[in-house]
């Protein structure tokens, strides 16, 4: 490539055909070494960068596309085409790494990029990007790593709370950005306790229509931590942290005021590693206290758990609860949420396994100063087949129950797809 735009003169371009010729004549010796296969083709590695591209194509049915109380009347309004549909997913994407698995510096960049199409309501089409950069860096004291998210989402957005005149409106394509910046510093102290400073920042836009911003608020939520860390063990580590952080809300709307902006103060003690020789994940403990501007304030108990069960190398459990605060989307009261999920997978096979899933998830959202309750309850069964290492065929099926304090709604999907890619 010519950086400078400039035309190669007659000497360069000849050299350059002599190099081209000789990269072909060693290229003709390599497979005539070694049989070309399919997966070469979903790993490039040069030194220490590495790209790996994918690709994804499913299916879908969905008997309820908008998330709708059953006996909702805007199909016989015309206000939306169908309550089913199908719908078609393409989804191509890349990870570029630099630095080997074994290396202390490295940096990982990945891009995703979804396109949506429904048969009927066409309208819902949508247009998604995924970017993700992270990067770390461990010396013999000082230890680095940083996670950042960014995406442009234009899809239909489901567990919202919009009625209009005791009609439940469908969401429709939702245009939204979403910032994550997550960045963690250590420095240790002696072999077994280490210093730990972190910081992250979560930004939500939306961009879309007049009535999506009367309906959705901007949000931009911060967090300080810091603390220390005591290896208890080789597997097992513990950590206590202190965190300080503001969620400010603002409407893009000129007549609808601005939400109170929240303080928050907190801490927790977390074990993280092998508690068994089978069983691994973390425990977290803690408390938090939100503090609203001109607004009721609340305390309440932060609980995490994630833990995996691994009975044998094909067989394992994992366990999921979180209890937090937060803020709603639509209304900017605070609310508790508690999340609890179950899930098992088993695997099948050794040559070309099979991958089975089954998991269960359930939502409760408190509002903390107004009589309402938000829940979800939702039931996934999958299987994967694995072709070769570089792709497999795959089947979920998902039903969803979701209770509003104005409606409730079920939804049942099924997706089929092939994924290429390591």
């Amino acid at each position: 490539m010519n950086l400078n735009n400039e035309r190669p003169s007659g000497l360069a371009r000849g050299h350059g055909c002599a190099a081209l010729a000789a990269s072909a004549v060693g290229a003709l010796c390599v497979l005539e070494g070694r049989a070309f296969e399919m997966r070469d083709l979903w790993a490039f590695s040069a030194g220490p960068v590495v790209l790996k591209p994918r690709f994804t194509a499913a299916a879908g049915y969905s008997d309820n596309v908008y998330y709708l109380p059953s006996d909702s009347p805007l199909e016989e309004l015309g206000l939306i085409k169908s309550r089913d549909d199908v719908n078609f997913v393409l989804s191509p994407g890349l990870i570029a790494r630099l630095g080997r698995p074994e290396a202390t510096e490295w940096v990982e960049f990945s891009y995703r990029f979804d396109q949506i199409l429904y048969v009927e309501n066409t309208d819902s089409d949508s247009s998604n990007h995924y970017f993700t950069l992270g990067a770390g860096v461990a010396g013999s004291r000082l230890e680095y790593d940083c996670n950042n998210s960014f995406q442009l989402l234009n899809s239909i957005l489901t567990g919202y709370e919009a009625t209009l005149g005791g009609v439940a409106l469908p969401s429709g394509n939702v245009e939204r950005n979403n910032f994550n910046l997550n960045h963690n510093l250590a420095y240790a102290l002696t072999a077994k306790s280490r210093i730990r400073v972190e910081g992250s920042l979560s930004v939500l836009d939306y961009t879309g229509s007049d009535l999506q911003q009367v309906r959705y608020l901007d949000s931009m939520d911060w967090r300080l931590r810091a603390g220390y860390d005591y290896s208890l063990s080789q597997k097992l580590r513990l950590a206590g942290l202190f965190h300080y952080g503001q969620q400010i809300q603002s409407s893009d709307t000129p007549n609808r005021p601005d939400p109170p902006q929240s303080d928050i103060w907190g801490g927790s003690v977390t074990a993280t590693g092998n508690f068994t020789s089978k069983l691994s994940g973390n425990v977290r403990v803690g408390y938090e206290y939100r503090d609203f501007e001109d607004a009721e304030s609340d305390g309440y108990p932060l609980v995490g758990l994630g833990l995996t069960q691994r009975f044998t190398e094909k067989t394992s459990l994992s366990l999921n609860y979180n209890r937090s605060g937060g803020v709603s989307s639509t209304s900017g009261a605070g609310t508790v949420t508690d999340s609890v999920g179950l899930g098992v997978e088993q695997i099948l096979g050794t040559n070309r396994p099979w991958f089975l899933n089954a998991s269960l998830r359930y939502i409760h959202n408190d509002y903390v100063d107004q009589d309402q309750t938000l829940e979800n309850f939702r039931v996934t069964l999958g299987a994967a087949y694995q072709l070769r290492k570089w792709a497999s065929l795959f089947i979920n099926y998902t039903f969803e129950l979701g209770e509003r304090t104005t409606f409730d709604y079920d939804v049942n999907q099924v997706n089929l797809g092939l994924s290429l890619g390591l």
